[in-house]
């Protein structure tokens, strides 16, 4: 997810089911049209891959919450600046109690992730179609498993990825998504 100029800095998520990414979601707080999407977006990654587990929590319960906050909370989250650059958000906690949310955070964490909040922007002009929509969901779940964006960093790649950055014509998982969770899990 995040590289410091010399070496990634591994995360991952740190709960595990027979080996696999175990994950327990709500998207109660999510508003429409996201909401409508969500069942679909919950199952990408496990349909994708035997090595990631999604179940259905309560919000009390769930350890990957998904949020479409108030616009004040939006700006506040990503920067007033980058509203219409910015379509989701990961904020992702480790087990040693540390929100990794830049590199430096990353760094100085154990790297194990037991809890995200992904928030998807509430300016529907951002995030414009239901692929993107989905697309956005689905990469910021990326995020929450560890992986980076696949067209930045020191292994950039332009392969199709819904990890890269930016609008793609597709919203599940591709092939590179799939190998990226090999050595994780």
């Amino acid at each position: 997810m995040y590289y410091d100029g010399n070496t990634p800095i591994v995360l991952k998520w740190a709960n595990l089911s027979n080996g696999k990414a175990y994950m327990k979601m709500n998207g109660d707080k999510l508003q429409s049209p996201y909401s409508n999407y969500y069942s679909t977006v919950k199952n990408a990654w496990p349909n994708a891959s035997s090595r990631v587990q999604v179940v259905q929590a309560s919000f009390s319960a769930s350890t990957v919450d998904f949020i479409t906050p108030t616009s004040d909370a939006w700006s506040d989250l990503v920067g007033y600046w980058r509203i219409g650059e910015v379509s989701g958000y990961c904020r992702a906690q480790t087990t040693d109690g540390f929100i990794v949310d830049n590199m430096e955070s990353a760094k100085v964490s154990n790297g194990k992730i037991s809890y995200a909040s992904i928030y998807v922007t509430p300016h529907l002009d951002v995030c414009d179609t239901e692929t993107y929509r989905k697309k956005t969901m689905i990469h910021e779940i990326g995020h929450a498993l560890g992986l980076g964006h696949a067209n930045r960093g020191p292994y950039a790649t332009n392969v199709a990825s819904v990890m890269n950055q930016g609008k793609t014509s597709y919203y599940t998982p591709q092939a590179h998504d799939v190998n990226d969770l090999i050595p994780k899990y």
